[in-house]
């Protein structure tokens, strides 16, 4: 799969069906040791907008993490500070800041009701070939050598237990 990687430079053979699903499982398990990721697998969908098969954002170089008010103002501000690759999430209180709108729900999870993050590591796969958009090109070296397949945990911020108790609560 990875033939050679020296600082910048890194020379790679295109993955067959098995490489890839092997590759993406260890991508998962590397991403892991972050306190943020964000993964989108086309899962072999194909459309005319669509320019990779996956990406995988890991690690935060920049953070916004902001509760409803100005959210949509800081988020603009946020990304001309940033320009380039953006992930995050926006809640469904967010609405509250274009309609008219309110909500007594208590967000049981903590999420916050807007988060966006800049990249510290962005991997991308097209048609079997990675590409490192953001970060050093290491990064493929030690998504080649993770071999501890594990169950993924849940987020590092929340123990075990109160994580399960969440889930339990929202059923």
């Amino acid at each position: 799969m990875i033939k050679e990687i020296h600082d910048n430079y890194y020379n790679l053979t295109t993955m067959n069906a098995q490489e890839l699903i092997s590759f993406k499982q260890k991508a998962l398990q590397w991403a892991a040791q972050f306190e943020v990721c964000c993964y989108f697998d086309s899962n072999g969908y194909t459309d005319p907008y669509s320019r990779y098969d996956f990406l995988l954002a890991a690690g935060a170089r920049q953070e916004l993490n902001t509760a409803t008010g100005n959210a949509f103002k800081t988020l603009q501000t946020f990304s001309q500070e940033n320009p380039g690759w953006l992930f995050g999430l926006l809640s469904y209180d967010l609405k509250n800041e274009i309609e008219n709108l309110t909500s007594a729900k208590e967000n049981k999870l903590d999420f916050p009701d807007l988060f966006f993050f800049v990249p510290q590591y962005l991997v991308a796969v097209k048609n079997g070939n990675i590409e490192v958009l953001a970060g050093l090109k290491i990064c493929l070296t030690q998504l080649a050598d993770c071999s501890c397949l594990r169950p993924l945990l849940p987020p590092h911020c929340i123990l075990s237990l109160k994580w399960i108790g969440r889930l339990t609560c929202l059923k």
